[in-house]
């Protein structure tokens, strides 16, 4: 059964020695716990404790041995949240994000028992501020495994959250590390990768017999008085009349195989090592560290004070430097006596005696270890390592120094023109990255991080503000919009809310109508089915509005379509998908939008079905066309390629640019695009030029960025432009000025 397997490709360097090592030690230290996949639903009826306990129900925590619960869905994690912990069982929450499954811990645990833990600012100080009587910690499990054992030592369950789809190569090294430093009862971990290869794996594995083993666990939910309610009292579950039991919380689980964790393990070990090994070769150039064991920048290290309010210095523990202002300037306000690892006086952290043997304690295998892990969190840095664009290989495409390469921005000049690309997904992670291309100085700048990271939104710029719709979160669909205000010098400004749309969804399409109005259309809901909602910004008596309303919906909801908008209010729908069914290729259909009769009327369609970007260059005063780029086509011109992951054989992978006349309602085919099998990038126009941005290409993430003159007269050959720093696909794009909007 084991060929059936699809977490990913062979172990790479299979006779090494050291992967061998790695995959034994990743092995052994999750080698007492049984795994179980968790079902999205409970089989059966959901009992009730009202007339006794049922008798084929399983007590979640009868068996002596450990578990690792896997389960898929936000749904499912937060049920485990509610019946896995129990009164006064120290529980900790890594990828805590907002805290919602934190607080659910809390309501099982009490407030005093449970832990979050996320990487990344924003979500710490949002989630402390929304739960006060929480509390949360500001780390990265994955790069700072010493930290990660101080903070987990004694836990009793838990829970993993780093992204729900993140590729199983993080756990190959999460999970050891948790299960040595902690030794949990319970493990419960969300991960879409690892959930559907034990669902792939149940049924060839030797012994089932064409069968899954089925374990109920069937947990109490007590009652609760809104007076108390982090509290939990013991309650009678013997059926008698003084039961204060709800309906139960319940779990059905099929059992793994024993091996099933190696075989994981053998996959993706190769890739882990491969990661170190591009770490290793690209070690930050500024604030090298002091020691092995304190490999990330200082300021990743999260802040600690003595004697109340004063701050500890990072630079002076963890920098093989010190403090260079201390050093250069004979002054630093922050603390230089005590250790920030321990608190203690006399040493630094690099040297601290506890720091060593918390190291020791949580690192399971060299082979598994960070290795100068980059100097900035997943969703925020720069991209060495990248070959004419595209990433070959690494931290995600990421680079590891503070800003390197990047350009300050100037003051502004007459034609301060930028293409901006905001948000999308790296490698399983969503990021909230922004980068603007100067037209003027043909570089790639710095832009705020967006508020809420998000990638398959939406991004369309009018009257100067450039505006981030909806699109998927870091746990969920996000309806929230954020708006920046363009300027030559982003270092006082920020993305600040914009309001919301009526439906979250992502992989929609937004656009602009000139200045005076920005659309969101289409997308995908709920997760098993495409909308038409179109939502509708109107900046004509208020430039600062954040009031969004809906207009007519599509005749066909769909998904990954081309949008655009003309200065007089129409707008424009291309291709996309109506479904996820991969045996269902992507639409041809079109549609145009009437903003004198508010509906939507069919039009010309594609020539062929495709997935599309589409764009009009507001710059054009001459014209209302619309530029088009289709990928993921349905057979184009023959194509017999197919798409990665056995995708319907019928849909090829050749991309083209396309001009749409509306008045004409026809269509005029440009050229092919530049990079094969290039799907998920960002389109946008300006001048007469017409820009492709990002996206991934044969399979791999990259941040190359093209450019073709498409006026009339003006035509040529695609135009390679210097590449973004950070490498991202399912990304948006949009052309703006400072002081004055041009799309």
């Amino acid at each position: 059964g084991e060929g059936s397997w699809a977490l990913g490709g062979d172990m790479e360097g299979g006779s090494d020695a050291a992967a061998e090592r790695a995959v034994d030690a990743a092995t052994l230290a999750l080698s007492r716990y049984e795994f179980f996949r968790v079902h999205e639903e409970p089989l059966g009826e959901r009992p009730t404790f009202g007339s006794g306990p049922p008798a084929a129900a399983a007590r979640l925590h009868e068996s002596d041995r450990p578990k690792v619960l896997v389960c898929r869905s936000t749904k499912a994690y937060r049920r485990l949240a509610l019946c896995v912990p129990r009164p006064g069982e120290r529980t900790v929450d890594i990828g805590s994000a907002y805290g919602d499954a934190t607080a659910l811990m809390a309501e099982a645990a009490g407030k005093d028992a449970v832990l979050g833990i996320d990487v990344s600012k924003h979500f710490v100080n949002q989630s402390s501020a929304a739960r006060p009587g929480l509390r949360f910690e500001r780390l990265d499990a994955l790069e700072d495994p010493a930290l990660l054992a101080r903070e987990i030592e004694g836990s009793v369950n838990v829970f993993v959250d780093i992204g729900g789809v993140c590729a199983a190569e993080a756990l190959v090294r999460l999970l050891p590390a948790v299960a040595k430093s902690a030794s949990p009862s319970f493990i419960v971990v969300k991960c879409e990768a690892l959930h559907d290869a034990m669902a792939d794996a149940e049924v060839p594995f030797e012994g089932l017999r064409g069968a899954t083993t089925i374990t109920r666990f069937t947990v109490p939910e007590c009652e609760r008085s809104s007076a108390n309610t982090n509290e939990v009292e013991d309650c009678d579950t013997d059926g008698s009349g003084g039961s204060r039991w709800r309906d139960a919380v319940v779990v059905t689980a099929s059992s793994a195989s024993p091996v099933f964790w190696r075989i994981t393990c053998e996959r993706e070990v190769g890739n882990v090592r491969a990661r170190s090994a591009f770490k290793r070769a690209h070690v930050a150039r500024s604030a090298r560290p002091a020691s092995d064991l304190f490999a990330r920048y200082p300021l990743k290290y999260p802040p600690r004070f003595v004697r109340g309010d004063v701050e500890i210095c990072r630079f002076h523990n963890y920098s093989a430097d010190g403090c260079i202002r201390r050093e250069k300037f004979g002054i630093c306000i922050f603390d230089h006596e005590h250790c920030h690892w321990c608190g203690e006086h006399g040493h630094r952290a690099w040297e601290c005696e506890h720091a060593v043997t918390a190291h020791q304690s949580a690192v399971v295998d060299d082979g598994l270890a960070p290795a100068a892990a980059p100097v900035r969190d997943p969703n925020d840095g720069t991209a060495n390592g990248v070959a004419n664009g595209t990433a070959s290989g690494g931290v995600d495409g990421l680079a590891n120094g503070i800003d390197d390469g990047l350009a300050n921005v100037s003051l502004a000049q007459p034609e301060d023109v930028y293409v901006y690309v905001a948000g999308g997904r790296n490698r399983g992670q969503t990021v909230g990255i922004t980068e603007r291309y100067s037209l003027r100085r043909k570089r790639w700048e710095r832009g705020p991080h967006i508020g809420e990271p998000r990638g398959s939104h939406g991004l369309a710029a009018a009257n100067g503000v450039v505006y981030a719709v909806a699109g998927g979160g870091i746990k969920s669909n996000l309806a929230t919009a954020e708006a920046l205000h363009v300027v030559a010098d982003h270092a006082s400004t920020a993305w600040v809310p914009a309001g919301a749309v009526v439906e979250a969804r992502h992989a929609l399409s937004a656009c602009n109508t000139g200045d005076w109005g920005v659309c969101a259309i289409g997308g995908w809901a709920d997760g098993n089915s495409c909308t038409g909602a179109v939502d509708f910004l109107d900046l004509r008596t208020d430039p600062t509005s954040t009031t969004w309303r809906s207009l007519a919906p599509l005749n066909t909801p769909r998904k990954l379509h081309g949008a655009a908008g003309l200065p007089d209010g129409r707008l424009f729908v291309f291709g996309g998908r109506i479904g996820d069914d991969a045996r269902v290729g992507p639409i041809a259909g079109a549609e145009a939008y009437d903003p004198a009769s508010n509906k939507w009327r069919d039009v010309a369609p594609l020539p062929f079905g495709a997935c599309a970007c589409a764009c009009h260059d507001g710059s054009d005063t001459r014209s209302h066309r619309v530029y088009v780029a289709t990928w993921g086509a349905d057979n184009p011109e023959g194509n017999a390629s197919t798409k990665r992951g056995g995708k319907d054989p019928r849909v090829g992978e050749a991309g083209a640019l396309w001009r749409y006349d509306p008045d004409a309602n026809t269509y005029e085919r440009f050229c092919r695009l530049p990079l094969p099998e290039w799907y998920g990038f960002a389109m946008c126009a300006h001048d007469g030029w017409v820009y492709l941005i990002g996206g991934s290409t044969a399979g791999r993430w990259t941040g190359a960025a093209f450019r073709k003159r498409v006026d009339e007269g003006g035509e040529s050959e695609w135009e390679q432009l210097p590449p973004m720093k950070m490498t991202r696909r399912r990304t948006a794009a949009a052309v703006a000025r400072a002081g004055l909007m041009r799309v």
